[in-house]
C-alpha cells in the first residue's frame, strides 16, 4: 500500500512541476531541484537500491532515471501541444468552410472563433508562426468576404444604369473592380474607376472604410 502512495504521491508532484514550469512559474534549475528532491523522498521511503551517487561535499546528486524522467515529461508536453494544434487546424478549417450562407454577422463569429484558437495556442505554448499560420486562415476568409461585398453593391450599382438605360459594359466593371480589390487593393484607385463608370454608389464608402479597418487591425 506504502508502494501506491508513493508513486501517486510522486507523480502528482511531476505533473505539478511541470506546470508550473510550463505556465513560467519556476525556472528550469528549481524544476530540477524540485524532481531531485521529490525523487530523494520516494526513494528514501522505497528504498535506495536506485541511488546510483550521493556526493554531499560537492552537494552532487546523481540519479540513473532523472534525464529520462525529464525527457517522458517534456515529450508529453510536446504532444499535447502538438495535438492542441491539430485540433486548432481543423476548428479554423471548420470556420472558413461551415455555414457560408449563415446569419448576417457570420464575420463577427469567425473572428471571434479565431481570437479564441489564438488563446488556446498561446495556452499550450505554441510560436508565434504557428499561431499566424493558422489565424490567417480565417482572417483571409474574411477579408474576402468583406471584398465581395464591396462588389455585391457594385452589381447593385450597375442593376441600376442599366435600368435606366445607360449603356455600360456591366460585367467589364465588375471585373475591373475585383481586380483592383484582389491583385492590390488601393481604395482611392477603386473609387476613382467606379466614379469613371459612373458606378460609384455612397453605400460604398461604410464597405471601403470596414475594408480599410480590417487591413489595419485585423477586427470589424
Amino acid at each position: 500500500m506504502i508502494n501506491v502512495i508513493i508513486i501517486c504521491g510522486l507523480f502528482i508532484g511531476l505533473v505539478l512541476f511541470t506546470f508550473l514550469l510550463r505556465e513560467g512559474k519556476i525556472g528550469s534549475a528549481s524544476y530540477t531541484t524540485l524532481l531531485i528532491i521529490s525523487i530523494l523522498v520516494s526513494l528514501a521511503l522505497y528504498g535506495f537500491d536506485r541511488l546510483k551517487e550521493l556526493d554531499l561535499k560537492n552537494l552532487k546528486i546523481v540519479l540513473n532515471e532523472i534525464k529520462e524522467v525529464k525527457k517522458d515529461v517534456y515529450a508529453k508536453a510536446e504532444t499535447v501541444k502538438k495535438l492542441g494544434e491539430e485540433m486548432a487546424e481543423l476548428t479554423a478549417f471548420n470556420v472558413i468552410s461551415v455555414g457560408r450562407f449563415a446569419a448576417e454577422d457570420l464575420q463577427d463569429k469567425m473572428l471571434e472563433a479565431r481570437d479564441k484558437i489564438t488563446a488556446v495556442l498561446k495556452e499550450l505554448g505554441s510560436e508565434d508562426a504557428k499561431i499566424q499560420q493558422i489565424s490567417k486562415k480565417i482572417d483571409d476568409m474574411v477579408l474576402r468576404d468583406l471584398k465581395y461585398d464591396v462588389l455585391s453593391e457594385v452589381q447593385k450599382a450597375t442593376h441600376e444604369l442599366l435600368a435606366k438605360g445607360e449603356k455600360i459594359n456591366r460585367d467589364e466593371i465588375y471585373k475591373q473592380t475585383e481586380k483592383l480589390l484582389f491583385e492590390k487593393y488601393e481604395r482611392d484607385k477603386i473609387i476613382e474607376y467606379l466614379k469613371s463608370q459612373k458606378a460609384y454608389k455612397s453605400e460604398i464608402e461604410p464597405l471601403l472604410d470596414q475594408l480599410d479597418k480590417f487591413y489595419k487591425d485585423k477586427k470589424l
